[in-house]
C-alpha cells in the first residue's frame, strides 16, 4: 500500500527543484544572460496543471478529513491553505 504522505512529500520536493530551477533562470534573465525559456514554460505548465488537478485537490480531502476528526486543526488547516 502506498503511503500518501510520502507521496505528497516526494510531489513537494519535485516542486521544490522547480522552483529552484525557475529562480536560477529568473536570476540568468536579470544579470543579462539566456534563461531556457522553453524549459521555463514546461516547468510552469507543469506546477500550474498537475498542482491544481492533482497534487490539491488530494490535499484538499485530507484536510477536510483531519478538520472533520479534529475541528481544533481548522485554524492550522485555513493556514496551510493560505500557503
Amino acid at each position: 500500500m502506498v503511503d500518501p504522505v510520502s507521496v505528497w512529500h516526494g510531489e513537494h520536493m519535485r516542486f521544490a527543484r522547480l522552483l529552484d530551477f525557475l529562480e536560477q533562470q529568473m536570476a540568468a534573465f536579470h544579470a543579462g544572460q539566456h534563461p531556457n525559456y522553453e524549459l521555463i514554460r514546461d516547468a510552469v505548465f507543469y506546477l500550474h496543471h498537475f498542482a491544481g488537478r492533482f497534487h490539491h485537490p488530494r490535499e484538499d480531502m485530507a484536510f477536510m478529513r483531519l478538520v472533520e476528526h479534529d475541528p481544533g486543526l481548522q485554524v492550522a488547516v485555513n493556514r496551510l491553505l493560505q500557503e
